[in-house]
């Protein structure tokens, strides 16, 4: 598929025509003498490939993967990474020993806009060669449908003076939420999705009376779908 000039006693290949989301790729080498004739084949190597599965009522995320092939020191252990919107920590979120290929992570406490990540990275033990390799596997990323609940009613002067939908898996970009009087005039709108109607009217800063108001909140989710809903909230004092 390939070929690279020996310039010192360490030789890069980069394959970038395979797809590292579909499954493992095995590679292996051989050299080609200054007279032109083919050496042996060296060790085969496997690339680690991660997949997965969630449980989204209970927000429990399973991923198992394959073993990385190849180490002259064989593999100590694997350390799992978790990113959340696409943003990676550096501290893995557990590491699990050589013999372990799968990870069951409860992810119900961690606030996300609707993706979740992982990759494995594979770690040698001292080889021949007196150091330590890292393997590291595809990103999975496991996207969660969009959930949101609405309230029917508050009371601005009552225990519940915000009326605001709580959303979960839902992306920050293109949100819009507005609210909407009996005459068809907009009497509340936001971009953000941290704020909430108070049950003022933007254009006067009064309280509106007791009545019934249209909402209506367009969003999108990780894959950037959009979605909108709408219904009715009775605005109580």
């Amino acid at each position: 598929i390939g070929s690279s000039i020996v310039n010192s006693d360490v030789v890069l290949f980069v394959d970038d025509n395979v797809d590292t989301e579909k499954n493992p790729w095995e590679y292996r080498t051989k050299y080609v003498d200054s007279c032109g004739e083919d050496g042996n084949y060296t060790n085969e190597n496997k690339t680690i490939y991660v997949s997965g599965s969630t449980d989204e009522y209970y927000m429990i995320n399973t991923i198992q993967w394959s073993s990385y092939i190849g180490f002259d020191g064989g593999i100590v252990e694997y350390h799992i990474f978790r990113g959340v919107d696409g943003e990676f920590d550096q501290t893995p979120i557990a590491i699990v020993p050589s013999n372990v290929l799968n990870y069951i992570d409860d992810v119900s406490q961690i606030h996300t806009n609707g993706s979740i990540c992982y990759h494995v990275e594979a770690k040698e033990g001292l080889n021949s060669y007196n150091f330590s390799e890292t393997s590291r596997s595809n990103d999975l990323c496991i996207k969660y449908t969009p959930l949101v609940f609405v309230p029917n009613a508050f009371t601005p002067d009552g225990l519940n003076p915000i009326f605001k939908p709580v959303l979960s898996n839902v992306s920050t970009s293109n949100y819009h939420f507005s609210i909407i009087d009996r005459w068809g005039q907009i009497v509340f709108e936001t971009n953000d999705n941290s704020q909430g109607w108070d049950g003022k009217i933007a254009s006067s800063g009064k309280p509106a009376t007791n009545d019934v108001f249209l909402y209506v909140i367009n969003f999108q989710d990780q894959n950037n779908i959009k979605f909108s809903k709408r219904g009715f909230v009775t605005l109580l004092k």
